[in-house]
């Protein structure tokens, strides 16, 4: 419907491939659940919808530290 009427921008926000939406109302914990779960796709897009980067899940962990603390240095970069 967002394409439709012309709305490229909204349609490209609500555009989640399957699989890669949490599957409840995006709230800022997602963000280090992606990062902790290595879903890189995921992460990019809940940042690039706004999410705090600095968001902390339960166990006060952000994003940057699960990334860092499994070697995944192309996150670590994305992140940064």
């Amino acid at each position: 419907l967002a394409v439709m009427a012309g709305e490229a921008s909204l349609a490209r926000c609500c555009d989640f491939r399957t699989g890669e939406h949490p599957r409840h109302r995006l709230r800022p914990e997602d963000v280090p659940q992606a990062a902790r779960s290595r879903q890189v796709r995921l992460l990019a897009r809940l940042i690039e919808l706004g999410l705090p980067v600095d968001a902390r899940d339960e166990r006060q962990a952000t994003a940057l530290i699960h990334a860092a603390g499994q070697g995944e240095t192309e996150l670590v970069a994305q992140l940064l």
